[in-house]
């Protein structure tokens, strides 16, 4: 019996980890089955072929909040190209709401409910015995396994789970992370999540099981010694089990290598002598994805989540210092009692952090959370098929939620860029140190040139930023002008030509040359410098002479008006500067 496990991705660098645990528990029953996984962008046809072409007898179907109306489509195309064709469903988005899916969907001959490891191996037999003896499908009942009955619908005792997480064989096969090794691989060592957010999938859970240190850390080295690109433990809070946590980390940061390695967790949990050990892992090991989603306690009370904010607030600090370790923090708009004053306070708390990313995500009400029962209780007004997004509540009216997606809009293709970090700490100084004021303005002024529902280029948006400071004084656009220009220099030409800017690439030309030259004056400033050729030069160690003292800004935030000569180190991973002393660069000897 061939048995295809499809799913559709938000996008190609992800993977299916679902799939692949799924199959992997399948292969060591004895069971042969492939794993295909495509994307939401292809055209549905171009997967039906696709799917038609592997001659599947069995196709099960992963479906989540960012594919079940396609993957709901593609069941039905399946049915009409493959007569006899079985079909199923498994996935968060299904597995809750088998019965509906049954009723509703005829395409649909059987839903896993809860985790597919734990059920699919069974289905699998028992269609195989089926599929031998030529009796109706009907006959099949494998506990987890919903399915359509002559008097309804039969859910075989509902979800069922997998107690012993050493049990599930490593979800990667050899041949599979050749193919997959430039790509997200999703890891878990855990099921669960010790807190009951009530806006969460994991509120209906209790408890949390883990995977053995032992075993983890065997396939962790598996990841290393493939150079597989980042591997996202998709861990609910991995820092939970101090003994458990504690151990991979130190594993990893005795091995590094090319994988960076990404985990969410609660950042007012890690104690003092963690955060110390943390700063001397190598830097690109780890990133953190830290969940703040508000710091208004009215709010976090009414959603059970148990942030600590000041001792966040205090760990998050400490852990940017070393700047080694990516850190990703979120917020949500739409949580109860959070209107736009209390939003705007969350927002400039976490970004007054300066975290690496600042992701500002929008309520979902999922089916079968806390909070999708207490919809009527705070007003919630959503969409009620997938994504459940929210549009308004008692504490935010639908203009204001569609103006704070706008923003998100704005900030992702500005401060989440990462390439204009010192304009724009400058423009929120400008705007009395308030980031969401800027933001705000900033987003009204994009949308009143139209450029909303658009991807901009990074140099269109360093453009445009240049040209929002057009509304300023003379002397803060003048700062605007060439802070962007320290920002584009540090991109390394990469993405940022900064062709809107004022540049004075002539000007200063026989003292960039001479310094250039000068192997004894540069490494004054760069040890290892050595002259090769111009071209190189140029690119890996730029000259700039600021109209304004960059160097002041930067380290005090001293506004001053004075010409400036840096020399620039962008062969590092993070680029280095240096003021040119005069001795080196006179700044008299204009061309």
């Amino acid at each position: 019996m061939n048995v295809l496990l499809v799913s559709l991705n938000a996008k190609y660098i992800h993977t299916a980890l679902g799939l692949y645990s799924i199959a992997a528990s399948c292969r060591v029953q004895g069971k042969t089955v492939a794993v295909r996984e495509y994307t939401i962008n292809q055209d549905l046809l171009v997967v039906l072929a696709d799917i038609a072409g592997q001659s599947p007898d069995v196709v099960g179907l992963a479906c989540y909040i960012w594919n079940r109306e396609l993957t709901l489509k593609l069941a039905a195309a399946l049915k009409k190209a493959l007569p006899g064709i079985i079909v199923v469903l498994g996935g968060p988005e299904v597995s809750s709401d088998a019965a509906a899916i049954l009723a509703q969907h005829l395409c649909v001959d059987f839903v896993v409910q809860g985790e597919g490891e734990a059920s699919v191996p069974g289905l699998l037999a028992q269609l195989e015995c089926w599929k031998n003896a030529a009796a109706d499908n009907g006959a099949v009942a494998v506990p987890g396994i919903a399915r359509r009955a002559a008097d309804g619908v039969e859910l075989n005792g509902g979800a069922c789970y997998v107690e012993d997480l050493d049990s599930l064989p490593f979800p990667y096969s050899e041949a599979e992370l050749s193919l997959l090794g430039n790509r997200i691989l999703y890891y878990e060592s855990s099921r669960g999540c010790p807190y009951s957010c009530s806006y969460c999938i994991s509120a209906s859970t209790k408890g949390v099981r883990h995977r053995s240190v032992d075993k983890v850390c065997r396939e962790m080295q598996f990841f290393l010694d493939h150079q597989v690109q980042q591997v996202k433990f998709v861990d609910r809070t991995f820092n939970v089990v101090p003994a458990h946590y504690q151990a991979i980390w130190r594993f990893l940061a005795d091995r590094p290598g090319l994988t960076n390695f990404h985990f969410e967790i609660v950042a007012d949990r890690l104690r003092p002598d963690e955060i110390e050990w943390l700063a001397t892992v190598p830097a690109g090991l780890f990133q953190f994805e830290i969940g703040v989603q508000s710091t208004c306690k009215k709010t976090l009370q009414a959603i059970g989540r148990q942030n600590d904010w000041q001792h966040l607030h205090r760990n998050v600090q400490v852990l940017l210092q070393p700047q080694n370790i990516h850190l990703h923090l979120d917020l949500i708009v739409g949580l109860p009692f959070e209107g736009l004053p209390e939003f705007r306070q969350s927002f400039n708390d976490v970004y007054g952090l300066q975290p690496h990313m600042l992701q500002i995500g929008f309520l979902k009400m999922l089916p079968g959370t806390p909070m999708r029962s207490q919809a009527d209780e705070y007003g919630m007004i959503y969409l009620e098929y997938p994504p459940y997004e929210i549009l308004a509540n008692r504490f935010l009216s639908y203009a204001e939620i569609r103006q704070l997606k706008h923003l998100e809009e704005v900030f992702n293709q500005t401060y989440n860029s990462g390439r204009f970090s010192q304009t724009l700490a400058y423009l929120v100084k400008v705007f009395a140190g308030d980031a969401f004021l800027f933001y705000n303005e900033l987003t009204l002024w994009w949308e009143g040139k139209g450029l909303l529902g658009s991807s901009h280029s990074p140099d269109r948006v360093l453009a445009c930023l240049h040209e929002f400071a057009g509304r300023l004084t003379p002397e803060q656009q003048h700062w605007v002008g060439e802070l962007l220009k320290f920002d584009a220099i540090c991109d390394g030409g990469r993405s940022l030509k900064g062709e809107a800017l004022d540049w004075n690439r002539q000007r200063w030309e026989t003292s960039k040359n001479s310094l250039w030259r000068d192997e004894a004056k540069m490494r004054r400033y760069i040890t290892d410098y050595r002259f090769t050729n111009w071209r190189e030069i140029k690119r890996k160690f730029p000259l700039e002479v600021f109209a304004v003292n960059v160097a002041g800004w930067l380290q005090a935030g001293n506004e001053l008006p004075e010409l400036v000569p840096i020399v620039f180190d962008l062969t590092q991973a993070k680029p280095r500067w240096q003021v040119a002393a005069s001795a080196d660069f006179p700044l008299e000897d204009a061309t």
